[in-house]
């Protein structure tokens, strides 16, 4: 199976408070694990493939590494809007289907002298949406009957978070605070100079240091029905139907350091992730016979289970990577993200996932103190794990960043200025070879 999908979104960034949701997917991929995992970033990370554990923004919102959150020097409101036309093709079928997402909604506020940045949230994290088929013949070998009968699957549903987080740099004004000191001062009176060029060279290396933690409440459900239809009449169709319901306390974390060579020109290295978490869950199980018409109508329950508890192992992971800045004119950087996906477990059973990785590069060219130009490219190994083929994920992206209304000020501060972000993603998903049609 391959899926061939075109990602458009569009960021409106402004001051204060904003907004995203999710309505739903529709690939047969998402039947695996947790469904299929979103990308959160706004339009500005997608532009650059996703770039998210170096990436250090005074103005923009970063919640792939918390440690970010301390950059921010201004209350920052930020809207995105994001649509998808996928088409979804197999050896002898295509099919062309469009989903989009709402609004992810954000408010983060600084703290004095920039040392403290907070943040909140509501961002989807993964989405299940598929309506499969798969059509089996069995042979009796005592009387060489064949019966024929088609294996259908659907699934619907997703997993959201709503997280707080905070983000510090304990040292970001150390230098400033150790020229104002008595310390300093008497220092310089009596002429050590060697004590203070030491002292200063240990303040300038710590002070880009930075750290942070996303602390949520990841929840939603996984819905998924299983049927079978027989061609002859003479046999009882059977219908599973499984609700999960997911909802439990997730944590993540972040480092990022931050060294100028100059006014210009930054260096950024970021690593953010989380250790494996248990997700509690409860779910419900009814096993029917129903009627071989179009309204399936029950005839008997062969079994049902209610409320059972349970709990979904989401594994562990790591994003690392790096960003070089040249002032507001050149930004570029690359990552690296693996996650443990063979140790996930969903009420004591595992799917035989695989772990993933991600390879992200990505640039942003600012000409103009307008225009902002973006382009990035995104290889990924996905978990699944088919016919003992990867199921990998190709993206090219691009986009440009556009200024709505420039004030007074606004000309003056980049920080402040209100901006529409747009891009636009094009990639494949999977492959028709292999036998994965």
């Amino acid at each position: 199976m391959q899926k061939q999908k075109y990602f458009f979104t569009v960021l409106f960034w402004v001051l204060g408070l904003s907004l995203h949701a999710q309505t739903g997917t529709e690939t047969p991929y998402s039947r695996y694990g947790i469904g299929e995992l979103l990308n959160s970033g706004f339009a500005r990370q997608s532009a650059m493939g996703g770039l998210g554990a170096a990436f250090q923004s005074s103005s923009a919102v970063n919640f792939s590494n918390p440690a970010s959150y301390s950059s921010i020097r201004i209350s920052t409101f930020e809207t995105a809007l994001r649509g998808e036309l996928a088409q979804t093709s197999s050896s002898d079928l295509k099919q062309t289907k469009k989903r989009n997402f709402a609004q992810l909604s954000i408010f983060r506020f600084s703290g004095d002298e920039r040392q403290l940045g907070c943040q909140l949230g509501l961002i989807p994290v993964s989405s299940t949406g598929y309506n499969l088929k798969e059509p089996v013949q069995v042979v009796n070998p005592n009387d060489t009957i064949t019966t024929d009968f088609t294996k259908y699957y659907e699934g619907k549903g997703g997993l959201s978070r709503f997280y707080i987080g905070n983000g510090f740099a304990p040292y970001s004004k150390t230098l400033d605070k150790y020229y104002a000191s008595q310390h300093y001062k008497d220092l310089k009176e009596k002429g050590d100079t060697a004590t203070i060029n030491k002292e200063v060279r240990w303040r300038k290396i710590v002070k880009g240091f930075s750290a942070g933690f996303n602390a949520s409440y990841l929840f939603g459900s996984l819905n998924n029905i299983r049927r079978v239809k027989f061609s002859n009449s003479a046999f009882i169709n059977t219908k599973i139907t499984e609700s999960t319901a997911y909802a439990d306390f997730y944590f993540d974390y972040g480092i990022q350091y931050r060294y100028d060579f100059n006014e210009d020109n930054k260096l950024i290295i970021g690593i953010s992730g989380a250790g494996g978490t248990n997700i509690k869950g409860r779910r419900d199980v009814l096993w029917t016979l129903v009627s071989s018409s179009d309204f399936e109508a029950n005839i008997d329950t062969v079994s049902l289970s209610e409320n059972e508890k349970g709990k979904a192992f989401i594994p562990s992971f790591i994003n690392a990577g790096f960003m070089f800045q040249q002032g507001e004119k050149w930004l570029m950087g690359a990552e690296y993200a693996t996650q443990q996906w063979s140790r996930y477990k969903a009420f004591n059973s595992n799917q035989n996932l695989k772990d993933s990785w991600r390879i992200s590069a990505g640039a942003q060219y600012m000409p103009t103190n307008k225009l902002a130009y973006r382009a990035g490219i995104k290889v990924e190994q996905s978990y699944i794990n088919l016919n003992d083929s990867r199921v990998n994920d190709y993206s090219l992206s691009l986009g440009v960043g556009v200024p709505v209304r420039l004030t007074s000020t606004e000309r003056r501060l980049f920080d402040n200025r209100t901006m529409l972000h747009f891009s636009i993603e094009g990639g494949q998903l999977g492959t028709t070879s292999n036998n994965l049609d």
